[in-house]
C-alpha cells in the first residue's frame, strides 16, 4: 500500500472514531471557536495546559476509554488501529527520500505512523509503542531537512512531530523531545528563506 493510502485510512479510522463519540463530549462542553489569525497570545490563553492537547485530549480520552468497554463498533475501530500500529513496527523506520521534488509521502507516512501508535500508547501506556514512537521521531529529526522548497512536506512532518511529543505528554526521552524542537524550528526557518 502506498503512504498516501495508509495516511488516509488512519485518518478515517481517527476520524471515525472521534465522531462516534464526541457528540457525549459536545454535550458536556462548548468548544471555543477559532478567531483567526491565531495570535501567541491566543494559544497562552486558550491551549490546555495538560497533555495530550492536540487532536485528543483528556476529556476525549477518557470517553475513548470508556466507549471501548461498551461499544463494539468502537471496539472494532480500536482493533484496526491496533493492527496498524503492529504492522507499523515490522517496517524499517522512515527514510528521507524525495518522490521527484516532494517529500509529502514520507511526511504524510509518519503522520499516519504517529496516529496508529499514538492512539494505541495513549489507551495502553505499553511502552514497546513509547520505544518505536522515539525511534520514529529521532529517525524523521535527523533528516537532513524536510524539504522546505515545499512548505506542506514540512508543515505534514511538523504537525506529525508535534502530536508525537504531545500524546506522549513528556515521557520521550528529554534528548529526543530537544532534537524534536531544535528540528521543527530549524526545518520551518528554512521554509521562509
Amino acid at each position: 500500500m502506498k503512504p498516501k493510502f495508509h495516511f488516509l485510512i488512519g485518518l478515517l479510522c481517527l476520524t471515525i472514531l472521534f465522531s462516534a463519540i464526541t457528540p457525549a463530549l459536545g454535550e458536556e462542553k462548548d468548544i471555543p471557536k477559532l478567531q483567526n489569525p491565531i495570535s501567541v497570545q491566543y494559544l497562552k490563553t486558550n491551549l490546555l495546559k495538560t497533555q495530550p492537547r492536540l487532536v485528543l485530549n483528556a476529556d476525549l480520552e477518557k470517553l475513548v476509554k470508556s466507549k471501548l468497554k461498551s461499544d463494539p463498533v468502537i471496539q472494532n475501530m480500536y482493533k484496526s488501529i491496533q493492527l496498524n500500529a503492529t504492522e507499523i513496527q515490522k517496517k524499517p523506520l522512515l527514510e528521507r527520500k524525495l518522490e521527484g521534488r516532494r517529500l509529502l509521502g514520507v511526511s504524510r507516512e509518519m503522520l499516519y505512523r504517529i496516529n496508529m501508535l499514538g492512539m494505541v500508547y495513549r489507551m495502553e501506556k505499553d511502552a514497546t509503542i513509547l520505544e518505536r514512537i522515539n525511534k520514529e521521531v529521532i529517525a524523521v529529526c535527523n533528516f537532513t531537512d524536510w524539504n522546505p522548497s515545499h512548505y506542506l512536506d514540512v508543515a505534514e512532518m511538523s504537525m506529525a512531530v508535534a502530536i508525537a511529543l504531545d500524546w506522549t505528554a513528556g515521557k520521550l526521552p528529554k534528548s529526543t523531545i530537544e532534537l524534536a524542537k531544535t528540528a521543527t524550528v530549524r526545518y520551518s526557518k528554512k521554509t521562509r528563506q
